[in-house]
């Protein structure tokens, strides 16, 4: 069951430095308390939450351990009064007051809770993290697409399909930000296939080449920080990809998803270009993703 979340800023920082994100919390919502849209941003209600919403911003390697020890989620705040603290002790840091979004509050509280993030929806489908309770119709999914010899979600040969999806789980969308979401129908929320992007490339600024993008996170062993993905000089191309179960075909739930998808994606990952791998004889699916205006790589 989902519950709309409310978050609450508490803030443990050393003045004046404080006063710039308390401005910028009440900016989002006053007295420092935000309700972000229960029809995407929510999580399971039966989910364990000690802090009730609560979300710390602290400035000082003394406060970061013990609100862990509190079992609190924590955003370190780096500004030029504390250059000597290590501020390493919690995945989120953040530079400036303007990094202070709803979307960020809500993905370090689904990270932190390993709750699935709500990605967008559509007329009639709901898009998400995938969890580990979708595996049976993953495996389903699989099965309906085993003439696929590379596999459907799971790679083709894979041993421990389980494990596959609990580390997908844990380092995608972390990492990279974006990934292969379940797609469910909107009234019931029963699952009806994946759908996202396989990958990000990013030409070089001669253009000449491709290389792989982390899309908008630089990552070391213990800090994510957001960075700028809007520089002139980046060209973002995204995979789409996307697999439905053989009772949602055929209804025009495919086209609707991709469209969704493109648009969250020049949105919220700057992506400029969608690409496809597709298979020539399949021109079912060729037809579809000229139509939503995806390139054609043949497999």
């Amino acid at each position: 069951m989902q519950a709309p979340l409310h978050f609450i800023l508490k803030f443990d920082m050393m003045p004046p430095y404080d006063q710039a994100y308390r401005r910028a919390a009440d900016v989002l919502s006053c007295p420092s308390i935000m309700s972000v849209d229960s029809t995407i941003m929510s999580v399971d209600s039966t989910a364990t939450d000690p802090g009730g919403g609560t979300i710390i911003l602290c400035d000082t390697d003394e406060a970061i351990g013990r609100y862990k020890t509190e079992g609190l989620p924590v955003i370190a705040v780096s500004h030029e009064g504390n250059s000597s603290e290590d501020l390493m002790g919690t995945p989120w840091l953040i530079l400036s007051p303007e990094a202070l979004t709803p979307e960020f509050l809500y993905e370090v509280y689904c990270r932190y809770y390993r709750q699935p993030m709500w990605i967008l929806r559509t007329e009639r489908c709901l898009l998400r993290e995938l969890c580990q309770e979708d595996f049976d119709p993953l495996d389903l999914l699989q099965q309906e697409n085993v003439q696929n010899s590379d596999g459907c979600f799971f790679p083709s040969g894979c041993h421990n399909p389980e494990e596959f999806l609990s580390d997908y789980i844990r380092h995608q969308y972390p990492f990279f930000g974006f990934g292969l979401y379940a797609v469910l129908e909107k009234e019931s929320e029963d699952f009806m296939g994946i759908a996202g992007f396989a990958g990000v490339t990013e030409a070089a600024p001669d253009g000449d080449r491709l290389f792989p993008a982390t899309q908008n996170r630089v990552e070391d062993s213990s800090t994510i920080i957001t960075a700028d993905t809007s520089a002139s000089h980046r060209q973002l191309s995204a995979e789409v990809s996307y697999a439905l179960l053989s009772k949602y075909q055929h209804r025009g739930f495919a086209e609707e998803v991709l469209r969704g998808l493109i648009a969250y994606g020049r949105k919220k990952g700057g992506f400029e270009q969608f690409i496809a791998r597709i298979r020539p004889e399949n021109a079912a699916s060729v037809a579809l993703a000229k139509k939503c205006g995806i390139q054609i790589y043949d497999i």
